[in-house]
Order: structure tokens, then C-alpha cells, then sequence
């Protein structure tokens, strides 16, 4: 049901299977999709669960166009609501959203990946593999974008953050290029330009690896604007404030940053709180069928927590008792 050609979604079944395990068919439910992209999951849950309804968060306006327009296609427009906001402040509008106030069965999901279209269109300026403008915002109402943080950034400073958000091991000798590039020959405005000065920056004999070397830079490039790592951290603290009988989340990680956050908060959630329990001891993976027909989904890992209350334990209990 999904629109492939705006994306794919990554572990879709793996998804569907384990985040809604506790809901049947017929029930009336409701999905939170915080980061709604294309829609894949919802479109799916949609198809499945003919009482859901979804609430889906986008910041990136193309996609809530997308959605809007191709909701309204096949039909489920009535069943979606969506808000054009960072889900870093999900909880207030959930709150006060009446479809997630009147339903018991509740699922939330974010998939933390860039979307194929964020990716695939080159004005974006996502991907090295575009020729853009060094861009990469999600929101385009942001005013930090890639370029500013080329152009601008100490040699120090850019050093650090590719440090940080890329774990990039030739992070100093890397920032010195760029600094050094910018006083000989000019500003950097143009994804291709970085990536061939990365890729000439790096040893000849790591050039042609299993990652591009420029990988890693534009990934704490793009974490960097759209401060995705406090965003995240403003999820993981808003479901401890759901105020909830029963809720499953899952979040989907691309990179070790985010799945060791996801995976230490959940961990120590559950450890302090018996309400909470952790359904993945380890990570739900892609098969190798998915990787070979989506090469972006091998990186993607899937992490599931629970919600649920004694009382709502008991009651599960009483109503298996029943059948």
C-alpha cells in the first residue's frame, strides 16, 4: 500500500508483527507515527488494523503534502491525522488529541532513518552521491544548514562534531582540510565539493572501503542541524511522562549513536520501573532479503519497549481467563 517511489520503509513486518503483537484486528487503536516520512508503516497498519487510526508527526513539509495527497488517494484520510512539527514535543499534542484520549490500545513508533526522498532529491542536500547545495536541513525553516557549519565552524569545532556525531577516526586531520580549503580556494557550498575534498583527504589506501569516505561527515553534519540526538533525547524523556494503562514504542536506529541511546534508556527504564519492560533483549534486525532489495535498510535496528501497569496486567490476565 505504501508509495514506493517516495520510500521504502525499512523492517515493515518486523514492525507490524511485534509492535502491534498484543492488538487484534478488530480492535480499536491508535498509532502515534512520529516520524511519518512516506507513511510506510502507517499505510500498513492502516491496511491491517481497520479500526486504527494514526497521529503522524513530519517536520519536512514535502512529506506532509506527500501524505495528505496520497491519504487522501487511497481513500484514508479520515483515519490520519498529521501535524507538521518535530516530534521532540509529542506528548502535549498527544495529550490533547481526542483519537489518542479515546482509545485504550495505544503504539507509538519513530523510525530515526532519512526518508529515500529526503535522500534521493539533490536540492536537499542530503547525499553525497547528489550533486546539491550543502543543505541537509529537514525543516527548511531552520536557519543552521551543512554549509554554515563548513563555512563557519572553527577548525576545532569541526573537528569535534565529526568526532562526535561521526565517530570519524580522521576527524582532525579531515576539519584541517576543510579550514585549509577554505582559505585557498573558497567556500564550499556544493555536496559534490565536499565530498571529493573528504575523499581526497583520506588515506589512499582507505579510499575504496566498504563506506565512502565521506559517509561519515555527512552524517554528523546532518545530526548536527537538525539536532536530531536532542530530539531523541526529548522522545525518550516524553514517553516517561505518558501518563498510560498499556503503550508499546519502537524506535528504529541507523547508526550506534542512537541504538546506544535507545538501548541504555530502555535498559535502565525497565530496571527502575517494573511498569516498563523491554520486549527486544536484542535488536530486530533486516533479513538478508531486505538488505539485497534495500541496501539503505542494513543498518536499521528495532527496539521495543512496553508500558503497562499492574492494573492492566491484572485485567489482560482476567479477560485470557474469560476466553
Amino acid at each position: 500500500m505504501f508509495d514506493s517511489d517516495y520510500h521504502i520503509p525499512v523492517l515493515l513486518n518486523e514492525v507490524i508483527q511485534n509492535l502491534f503483537a498484543n492488538i487484534s484486528e478488530n480492535d480499536d487503536c491508535v498509532l502515534a507515527d512520529l516520524t511519518f516520512g512516506g507513511g510506510g508503516h502507517s499505510f500498513a497498519a492502516l491496511e491491517k488494523f481497520k479500526h486504527l487510526h494514526v497521529i503522524g508527526f513530519d517536520q519536512d513539509k514535502d512529506a506532509i503534502d506527500h501524505a495528505l495527497e496520497y491519504s487522501q488517494s487511497l481513500g484514508l484520510n479520515t483515519r490520519i491525522s498529521l501535524e507538521q512539527k518535530n516530534f521532540a514535543q509529542f506528548t502535549q499534542i498527544l495529550d490533547a488529541h481526542p483519537w489518542w484520549k479515546a482509545s485504550k490500545m495505544k503504539v507509538i513508533l519513530a523510525d530515526l532513518g532519512v526518508s529515500s526522498h529526503q535522500f534521493d532529491k539533490a536540492e536537499r542536500g542530503f547525499s553525497f552521491r547528489h550533486d546539491g547545495p550543502l543543505d541537509m536541513r529537514m525543516n527548511t525553516a531552520l536557519e543552521l544548514s551543512a554549509a554554515d557549519i563548513i563555512n563557519n565552524f572553527s577548525e576545532e569545532k569541526l573537528a569535534d562534531l565529526l568526532y562526535k556525531f561521526g565517530e570519524e577516526t580522521f576527524a582532525r586531520r579531515l576539519a584541517k582540510r576543510i579550514v585549509d580549503h577554505r582559505k585557498e580556494v573558497g567556500l564550499i557550498r556544493r555536496t559534490s565539493e565536499l565530498e571529493s575534498l573528504i575523499f581526497h583527504a583520506y588515506p589512499k589506501k582507505l579510499r575504496h572501503g566498504r563506506l565512502h569516505p565521506a559517509t561519515k561527515t555527512f552524517q554528523a553534519l546532518r545530526i548536527a542541524v537538525n539536532a536530531e540526538l536532542d530530539s531523541l533525547f526529548s522522545l525518550l524523556q516524553g514517553f516517561k511522562q505518558i501518563e498510560l494503562e498499556t503503550c508499546r514504542l519502537g524506535i528504529i536506529t541507523f547508526h550506534s549513536l542512537e541504538d546506544r541511546m535507545v538501548k541504555h534508556f530502555f535498559r535502565d527504564l525497565s530496571k527502575g520501573d517494573k511498569k516498563y519492560r523491554v520486549i527486544t533483549k536484542n535488536p530486530i534486525v533486516p533479513t538478508e532479503e531486505e538488505i539485497k532489495s534495500n541496501s539503505r535498510s542494513r543498518s536499521a535496528k528495532l527496539r521495543i519497549l512496553e508500558l503497562a501497569t499492574i492494573e492492566a496486567y491484572v485485567q489482560k490476565h482476567k479477560e485470557k481467563e474469560t476466553l
